[in-house]
C-alpha cells in the first residue's frame, strides 16, 4: 500500500480524488486530508506519506510554500490544480506529474503508475538535493518523469523544451551528452 495523503482546499476535490481513488488505485491508502500549506506540513510531519497529492494555489501559501516548509522530502509528489502556469516550477521540486483539474482519470491512474515504479526504483528520492538546488538558484539537474520512473538530467545539457499546454513531449540536448 502507498500511504497518501491529499492537500487541496476545495473539499469537494478531496472528495473526488479519494472516490477516483478507491475506484480506479485501490494500492493507495489516503491517510488524511489538510485544506492549506500550514495543516498540509503538519500531516505530512505526523503521517510521513509516500505520496502526497498537492493543489498549488490554497489559502495562506502555496503548494511550493509547503515544500519548502518541509524538512524531510522522502515522498512522491503528484501536483493536481486548476493552473497550468506552474508545470515548470513543479517539476523543479521533482513531481512525477502534473495534472490539471478536472482530473482525468486515465492520466491519474498513469501518475499512479509513475509513483509505484519510483518506488521500487529509489529507496529514498532524492528531493532534497533538488530542492537545495532550487533555493540556491543553483539548477544543475532536473528529475523528468518517464515511462519507467524518473530520470535526472543535466539542465546545462538542455538546449530547449517542446511542449503543448501542461506537458513537455520533447527534450533536445545540446551535443551528444549523457544526461543521466
Amino acid at each position: 500500500m502507498i500511504n497518501t495523503l491529499i492537500i487541496d482546499d476545495e473539499p469537494k476535490v478531496q472528495k473526488s480524488i479519494e472516490m477516483i481513488i478507491k475506484q480506479y488505485c485501490p494500492q493507495l491508502n489516503v491517510v488524511g486530508t489538510a485544506s492549506s500549506a500550514l495543516e498540509g506540513i503538519k500531516e505530512i510531519n505526523c503521517k510521513k506519506p509516500n505520496l502526497v497529492l498537492l493543489d498549488i494555489e490554497m489559502p495562506h501559501g502555496t503548494g511550493f510554500d509547503l515544500l519548502e516548509g518541509i524538512s524531510n522530502h522522502d515522498f512522491q509528489i503528484i501536483f493536481i490544480t486548476a493552473y497550468n502556469q506552474y508545470a515548470i516550477k513543479a517539476f523543479k521540486y521533482s513531481a512525477v506529474d502534473y495534472l490539471l483539474k478536472p482530473i482525468d482519470i486515465e492520466e491519474f491512474i498513469l501518475a499512479v503508475s509513475r509513483v509505484e515504479k519510483n518506488i521500487q526504483i529509489f529507496a529514498n528520492p532524492r528531493f532534497d538535493v533538488l530542492l537545495e538546488n532550487v533555493k540556491n538558484n543553483n539548477l544543475s539537474k532536473i528529475a523528468i518523469p518517464t515511462s519507467d520512473g524518473l530520470e535526472y538530467i543535466s539542465v546545462n545539457s538542455i538546449m530547449y523544451l517542446e511542449a503543448e499546454r501542461s506537458y513537455c513531449y520533447q527534450i533536445h540536448f545540446s551535443v551528444a551528452t549523457n544526461h543521466s
